[in-house]
């Protein structure tokens, strides 16, 4: 997804819905060029066309295409990833969910030695395979166009044989009530991990405080920690403190 098709999808979550002669105002482009971005970001599941007009698809309980969410709250994944890193050192073993914000760490991975990683994130993986001091382990499973993971039941019984010192987990939403994603199949394989690991890290932005999806992945007791780029609501850290899950806030 370019920029302009990124600045026309912002647009539309704003306003909703927007004519074709709107959107080629805004963006400073031709019908057919709006056209065929229109095209293009429907195909991923962001916006509907029809009669002249595009409308953004509300998003809380479907998990949005993986090119749509790699570009949204970019800095502050980058500054997630970067605290997210106190947990790193030569020779531990991670387990990696497949979201766009545990991604980010694959660039600080490879600063450190004798790493192994078990993921199920396709994404995660193509960036750590070729990474000379990165053992690497990839679950099998069913993998759904735009999702970023294999999952399934063949990828938890896969999960189910590692041991992990960390794990490091992102998710569609937080609340008082604990962690949501918006598949379930995902979830299944995040819990798993969660089980097998002996430090257990949530990786969010600010977006997904007050925004629950479909399922329900966890409560607050089974995460250790949560970083954060902004400081979330207070209900819900009063919820988190109850069942000794710490935040990081940076």
């Amino acid at each position: 997804m370019n920029d302009r098709q990124m600045k026309m999808l912002q647009y539309l979550r704003k306003k909703k819905a927007a004519s074709m002669e709107e959107l080629c105002r805004i963006l400073n482009v031709s019908r057919s060029t709006a056209r065929r971005d229109a095209l293009e970001l429907q195909e991923l599941g962001a916006v509907k066309t029809g009669g002249g007009r595009v409308s953004a698809v509300e998003s809380n309980a479907i998990m949005r295409h993986y090119k749509i969410r790699e570009n949204e709250y970019v800095a502050e994944k980058e500054r997630i990833a970067e605290n997210a890193a106190d947990f790193l050192k030569d020779g531990i073993t991670l387990f990696m969910d497949g979201g766009t914000t545990t991604f980010k760490l694959c660039r600080i991975i490879k600063n450190y030695r004798d790493i192994t990683v078990i993921t199920n994130g396709i994404y995660v993986a193509a960036a750590l395979a070729e990474v000379p001091t990165v053992s690497l382990f990839l679950a099998g499973g069913y993998g759904r166009q735009g999702l970023g993971t294999v999952h399934g039941e063949p990828t938890v019984e896969f999960l189910r044989q590692f041991k992990a010192d960390v794990c490091f987990i992102s998710a569609g939403g937080v609340d008082i009530d604990g962690i949501y994603d918006a598949s379930l199949q995902s979830a299944w394989a995040s819990r798993q991990m969660l089980q097998n690991a002996a430090v257990r890290v949530l990786l969010c932005d600010h977006s997904k405080f007050r925004h629950n999806l479909k399922f329900r992945l966890c409560d607050f007791s089974q995460i250790d920690y949560i970083i954060t780029d902004r400081e979330p609501p207070k209900e819900v850290l009063k919820a988190a403190a109850v069942q000794k899950t710490e935040f990081i806030i940076g």
